[in-house]
């Protein structure tokens, strides 16, 4: 799994419609390329928008929004810390618009695993459309009870 600045991309329907999703799936990639190793072993790939899945995360699903997308109540303070690190920041776009960042110290890896879960949800159809991203400017962080 790979995360990407890129806000979607573009995949071809079974009807040769071009749609937009935010995650991608390559397969066919060589586990070991670059090493002696190489052609041995081929794994599938997702790569993910950060921004929208960093929208669907913090402004949906841990607000208890869209499918059940819980925290233990005994999670540790360390993981508490991590996730609430994140936050949407505004820019003037190249057209004088606002346009919302996310920014982070980089001490994110917690998020960063809660992202991958959330990309797995969709690549397997789990939750696919049931949480859209926003441009909600607030959130708030709250282990479950």
């Amino acid at each position: 799994m790979r995360g990407s600045a890129q806000d979607s991309f573009a995949h071809t329907t079974a009807s040769g419609r071009i749609v937009r999703r935010p995650f991608r799936r390559s397969d066919g990639i060589d586990a070991y390329a670059g090493t002696q190793h190489s052609g041995r072993r081929f794994v599938t790939r997702y790569e993910w928008s950060n921004p929208s899945y960093k929208d669907r995360l913090y402004l949906f699903a841990l607000k208890g929004k869209g499918p059940l997308f819980e925290l233990p109540a005994d999670v540790g303070s360390d993981f508490i810390a991590e996730i609430q690190d994140e936050r949407r920041e505004p820019e003037k776009g190249s057209r004088g618009n606002t346009v919302w960042r996310w920014r982070d110290s980089g001490n994110n890896h917690y998020g960063d695993c809660l992202l991958m879960a959330l990309v797995a949800m969709d690549a397997s159809a789990f939750s696919r459309g049931a949480i859209l991203p926003t441009a909600a400017k607030d959130y708030e962080l709250k282990p479950a009870p």
